[in-house]
């Protein structure tokens, strides 16, 4: 009994999370799709779909349908077993002198991930810039290494199987 050496990777997707990137609003935007990828190596890996453009509901360009590397998310050295997206609006707070502490006025959209691994820790994830980049094509962001905007050390006592992100209210 010996086992033959394989040639395949042994590198599994152990959770994909897909969301919709909103193209900025006056703009001819893709039919855009994107997915968040989790490995057993601890790769986590945003991925955008190359799909067609449309204006007003009608297909005005094709897509080569092939999903692309569009950010690399760098931190988890452990297997990376759970992800979790979610897109809201937030408030851009403007300070103004003499006037109160800021006018919030200004809403922007917002994508915020979380990536979970077997080591107990909780990342999280501004993907703003990537999503509009997604959405938009106008300088799309290809192959980008991100690093966390938070880090949760053993937030668990063992592996992070699963996460959820909710808007509040």
């Amino acid at each position: 009994g010996s086992v033959a050496a394989s040639v395949a990777s042994d590198q599994m997707d152990l959770d994909v999370a897909g969301f919709v990137p909103q193209s900025t609003p006056g703009t001819s935007s893709k039919c855009a799709c994107a997915a968040i990828v989790a490995s057993s190596v601890g790769d986590v890996t945003v991925l955008s779909l190359d799909g067609a453009t449309t204006r007003r509901g009608r297909r005005a360009g094709e897509g080569t349908g092939e999903w692309r590397v569009a950010a690399r998310l760098l931190h988890h050295d452990r297997p990376a077993l759970a992800v979790a997206v979610e897109r809201t609006h937030g408030r851009r707070a403007r300070a103004h002198p003499g006037r109160g502490p800021c006018d919030t006025r200004t809403m922007r959209t917002v994508t915020v991930a979380c990536t979970g691994a077997t080591d107990g820790t909780v990342a999280a994830w501004d993907l703003t810039a990537v999503a509009a980049s997604i959405a938009d094509d106008a300088n799309p962001t290809r192959d980008s290494q991100l690093a966390p905007a938070g880090v949760f050390p053993r937030a668990h006592q063992s592996g992070v199987n699963g996460l959820a992100l909710a808007r509040a209210p």
